[in-house]
C-alpha cells in the first residue's frame, strides 16, 4: 500500500468521524447553554422574588430595664408597602432567638398591622410582664402574594400561609397603627 492510498483511506474515515464528533460536541454544546440559561433564569427569579422581602426589618429602639413600653421599629426600604404585617417580641437566648410562634403567651407581645407603606415607621408595645433580651421576628405578605418571616436573628424565611394564619391571628383582628 502506498502513502496515497493510505492517505486516501484516512481522509474517507476521518471525515465521517469528525463529522459525528462535531455533532456530538454541538449537541453537548446546546445541553450545557441550556443547563446554564435555566441556572440564570432560576437565580433571576430568586433574585426578583426576594427583593422586596430583603427590604424589610423591625428591631427595638432600645430596651430600657424597668420601662413598660418599649418603642420599635418596623422598616420598608422598597417602593411597594407590605401587608398583614405581625411583629412579636420574643426571647433571646445568648446569640439565638426563638421562633415567635412557639413561644407560649407570644400573642400578648404581639403588634399587628394591616400596612406597611415604604419607609421606617415606629410603633409602641407594652412589655409588661416580659423578661430577658428580647428581638423582633416580623411576618409580612409582600405584593405578590408570598409570605414570609424576618426571624429575630435576621434570617429571612419563606412561610406557606399569610402572616396572621401562621401565626394563628383569628379574624376580624385588631389593626395598631405605625407611626411616621
Amino acid at each position: 500500500m502506498d502513502i496515497c492510498a493510505i492517505g486516501d483511506l484516512f481522509k474517507e474515515w476521518s471525515e465521517p468521524i469528525c463529522a459525528c464528533a462535531t455533532l456530538i460536541l454541538s449537541i453537548a454544546v446546546i445541553v450545557i447553554n441550556r443547563k446554564v440559561d435555566a441556572e440564570s433564569k432560576r437565580a433571576r427569579e430568586k433574585d426578583a422574588m426576594l427583593l422586596q422581602p430583603s427590604g424589610i426589618s423591625a428591631w427595638f429602639e432600645g430596651l430600657r430595664p424597668g420601662n413598660r413600653v418599649q418603642n420599635a421599629w418596623i422598616c420598608n426600604t422598597t417602593e411597594l408597602p407590605v401587608y398583614n404585617v405581625v411583629a412579636t417580641a420574643v426571647v433571646t437566648k445568648g446569640g439565638d432567638c426563638g421562633k415567635g410562634e412557639a413561644c407560649q403567651g407570644a400573642e400578648t407581645y404581639r403588634a399587628i398591622f394591616a400596612v406597611a407603606p415604604p419607609g421606617k415607621h415606629s410603633f409602641s408595645m407594652d412589655l409588661t410582664g416580659f423578661w430577658g433580651m428580647c428581638a423582633y421576628p416580623v411576618g409580612f405578605m409582600c405584593t405578590d402574594g408570598n409570605s414570609w418571616i424576618r426571624r429575630g436573628n435576621g434570617v429571612l424565611e419563606r412561610i406557606d400561609t399569610d402572616p396572621l394564619t401562621y401565626y394563628g391571628i383569628a379574624r376580624p383582628c385588631h389593626f395598631d397603627e405605625l407611626i411616621g
